[in-house]
């Protein structure tokens, strides 16, 4: 495949987001960096975000609009656009999130220079209603300057945190390569599987605003959202067994990537899972007694 030179494509997977789509879009338009094509696949929405895309477009010849025909999951969709993508570089980003008018812009000059990085990102801040009214900030700090393969992996799986690193801009043949698992964490092996490409580089500003959709929800709840869009497969194991177990078997399928080196990132996924397991069901029991 040929990829349209430096040609930046933002995919935008759609459903029912009719409150905040256009703030969305509007952040992608206003970008110092104009060399894009702007991607929403609306998810069969019931609400009126095709609507809202349509009346854009009059203005705005950037955007392509595509309709699914029926609801295909939201890791089918996410995975849909990055699949038809023809161009050199190429980002997701969430329907209800907004960008920095720099964002774009500041990233591909890092790529342009670094030619070993497939991904780029920004620093980013949470934010409920009102972007002037940020909150927290994001916590996956996982540059992995100066790194090798091993090191890289080692230290996504260790920090990888909110995942918001996965709306950075990537190289588009590395995007295509990431596994689409329906698991909870999906994001977090995407990202694992971004650094066995190459470097994953932190633009050391705030670019991303992330908006939480779902402020409180617990883990229960989550995994029920998961399975009403498809992204969640129950199994017979609980989804933090599976979640160390997919990094496992990514891990064990990586090319040109020798036994002892598997073994050494292997036995990282297993200590940190381990610890952090067990950490979770002491603060789980600790949370009963007080009940």
């Amino acid at each position: 495949m040929t990829f349209n030179d430096k040609i930046v494509t933002v995919g935008i997977p759609v459903y029912n987001e009719e409150n905040f789509l256009k703030e969305t879009l509007l952040s992608v338009i206003g970008q110092t960096y104009k060399n894009l094509l702007i991607v929403v696949s609306d998810n069969f929405s019931s609400d009126n975000s095709a609507k809202i895309i349509e009346e854009l477009q009059v203005t705005e010849n950037r955007i392509k609009l595509i309709k699914q025909s029926e609801n295909i999951g939201a890791t089918e969709n996410f995975k849909f656009i990055v699949d038809i993508c023809e161009t050199q570089y190429f980002m997701w980003l969430g329907a209800h999130d907004i960008i920095s008018e720099t964002y774009i812009e500041d990233s591909v000059k890092l790529l342009e220079e670094k030619k070993d990085a497939v991904l780029v990102y920004h620093k980013a801040i949470f934010f409920t209603d009102n972007i002037e009214n940020p909150g927290s900030y994001s916590y996956s700090e996982i540059d992995t300057s100066g790194l090798g393969k091993i090191g890289r992996l080692n230290k996504i799986f260790n920090k990888t945190g909110s995942c918001t690193a996965i709306h950075g801009v990537f190289r588009t043949k590395f995007a295509k390569q990431i596994p689409f698992v329906k698991m909870i964490g999906p994001d977090a092996l995407m990202l694992f599987a971004t650094a066995s490409y190459g470097n994953i580089l932190q633009i050391d500003k705030v670019g991303f605003f992330r908006r939480e959709t779902y402020p409180g929800e617990t883990v229960k709840q989550r995994r029920l959202r998961y399975e009403k869009f498809k992204m969640f497969n129950p199994g017979k194991f609980s989804p933090a067994i599976n979640f160390a177990f997919e990094h496992i078997k990514f891990t064990s399928k990586i090319p040109n990537f020798n036994l002892f080196a598997k073994f050494v990132v292997i036995l990282n996924i297993v200590f940190r899972f381990s610890v952090n397991y067990i950490i979770f069901e002491i603060f789980k029991r600790k949370k009963k007694q007080q009940i």
